[in-house]
């Protein structure tokens, strides 16, 4: 019984040592398992082009807050499950772009273009013309107001050339040229005003 009792205390103090050697050995793996991991998440699926991604969506998200703050909205590019989304909110409602009307869409989608462009030219990337076709189509008269005074803001540090069929356009803003092209006997004259 004796000779069986310190059999099992030498296979107990054994079990001790190797377990011991063990957790060393585990700990040693854990701090290479958290290097593996960060470099992986650095380096991974999520990693370095997320980080550049979500540093330039703050810089673009600013420059559309800009232009989405005039008409009341919070308008942001984010990630959603690996894919760039707009996300609005309104007055009203908080939805995804496809969600909005028409008309909705079509100044969100002028909102972030205007944002774009202003992002290119705080990276010396853009230009100092802005060309805007039949911009305020799909608008009502209010917000054809509140477009133009917009646009008017813009004009005075950058050349905004905009083409409307809207007449109330025309006298709305001091416009610095206004061409207007008219239609007789079947020819399209251009004139300066």
């Amino acid at each position: 019984l004796l000779g069986s009792l310190k059999k099992q205390k030498e296979l107990q103090d054994k079990a001790a040592i190797q377990l011991s050697e063990l957790k060393e050995k585990k700990k040693e793996l854990d701090i290479v398992l958290e290097i593996l991991d960060f470099w992986y998440e650095g380096f991974g699926p999520r990693g370095i082009q997320t980080m550049v991604l979500d540093k330039l969506l703050s810089g673009l998200n600013a420059c559309i807050k800009t232009y989405a703050s005039r008409f009341g909205w919070d308008i942001s590019c984010i990630i959603d499950n690996d894919r760039l989304v707009f996300n609005v909110k309104d007055k009203w409602k908080q939805l995804k772009i496809g969600y909005f009307s028409g008309s909705e869409s079509m100044l969100v989608g002028l909102i972030v273009s205007l944002g774009v462009w202003r992002w290119l030219n705080l990276r010396g990337k853009g230009t100092n013309i802005l060309f805007l076709d039949e911009v305020f189509g799909p608008f009502d008269a209010e917000m054809r107001i509140r477009v133009a005074e917009l646009l008017k803001d813009i004009a005075k540090d950058r050349c905004v050339v905009v083409t409307t069929h809207h007449e109330d356009m025309k006298n709305l803003i001091q416009w610095d040229k206004i061409w207007m092209v008219e239609k007789q006997n079947g020819i399209s004259n251009l004139r300066v005003y």
